[in-house]
């Protein structure tokens, strides 16, 4: 079988972290105080953990952070995962770009990790295997990766044309602007039509990227030297996604209708909650979207990843 690996962005956010970014983090923006609370459910630990009791067959992990290492990986790190810095993949002189705490840019060099290789699965730090995927549910057997198109968002998408509010705030609104951009920057180049890939665990190709770096370099540049997503006031910075818009426009993906996600955006309140909601779901990948918001959830969460990974 062809050789598959997995990357997954992390960051911890702590007392170090906010030194650092204190000239641009807003202390009482919620949003920091969330992803705070997170790090008390050790998820880069836990994504890992997911991926070796569900997806054996995936080869390597590389954990890509900002230099501060998770606590799994502190005194010894597990066979078959590797830590690499954010000074490792971007380009040199590497002052141009860091520190960065803007996760599009750092999408923008995933291809760029040594060793990684050819195919890999692509996992934010909130994203968990909960069912045992195969190979061909990634890939198909052309070698082509599977996509998960999105048809439920893909009309707000195209309605930020029209919209002439702020852009860049919480929910959905930011993530609407930026796939509705790189959408119009691939119709424009190549005149084609981009499939709009689900949010979740993707599958790419080291050259979907490459075909980004090509066919959009200045983009990419400008999106590499952001700092801060908030910096990115119009919604116009690239992300991920863009590498398998282009794939999809240029028919290097095969894609598929299918909603891949078990969203928790709200934790429920007790595990048998939880049980009941995923037994009435058949989604391989969950999403721990917004289970961070009081210690209470937190503390509900991490009953939740215990009992889905069996310890």
């Amino acid at each position: 079988m062809t050789r598959v690996d997995a990357v997954i962005s992390w960051i911890r956010v702590d007392a170090d972290f906010r030194a650092q970014a204190r000239a641009d983090i807003d202390e009482h923006d919620p949003r920091w105080e969330i992803r705070a609370r997170s790090e008390d459910l050790d998820t880069a630990a836990c994504i890992v953990r997911s991926i070796r009791q569900f997806a054996p067959w995936i080869e390597r992990i590389f954990v890509v952070a900002d230099g501060r290492v998770p606590d799994f990986m502190g005194d010894s790190t597990p066979e078959g995962v590797e830590l690499v810095t954010h000074e490792q993949i971007f380009p040199e002189p590497v002052a141009d770009y860091l520190p960065t705490y803007f996760s599009g840019g750092i999408e923008m060099n995933l291809h760029r990790v040594s060793g990684l290789a050819e195919r890999f699965l692509y996992l934010n730090d909130d994203m968990f295997l909960c069912r045992p995927p195969s190979f061909e549910d990634f890939y198909a057997r052309d070698g082509r990766a599977i996509m998960a198109a999105d048809t439920q968002f893909v009309p707000s998408i195209e309605a930020t044309a029209a919209y002439t509010g702020a852009r860049n705030v919480p929910g959905g609104t930011y993530y609407f602007s930026t796939m509705h951009h790189m959408c119009e920057l691939i119709r424009r180049r190549l005149g084609a039509e981009p499939v709009v890939p689900w949010h979740g665990v993707n599958a790419f190709e080291r050259e979907h990227f490459l075909e980004v770096e090509r066919l959009l370099p200045d983009e990419v540049t400008a999106t590499r030297k952001l700092r801060y997503r908030r910096h990115d006031t119009e919604g116009r910075a690239l992300h991920q996604s863009v590498a398998l818009l282009l794939a999809s426009a240029r028919g290097l993906v095969e894609s598929v209708e299918s909603e891949p996600l078990l969203y928790a955006t709200e934790t429920p309140e007790t595990l048998d909650a939880f049980e009941q909601h995923y037994a009435r779901d058949e989604a391989q990948v969950m999403c721990l979207q917004n289970c961070t918001a009081t210690r209470a959830s937190v503390e509900a969460t991490r009953r939740v990843l215990d009992w889905l990974l069996d310890e």
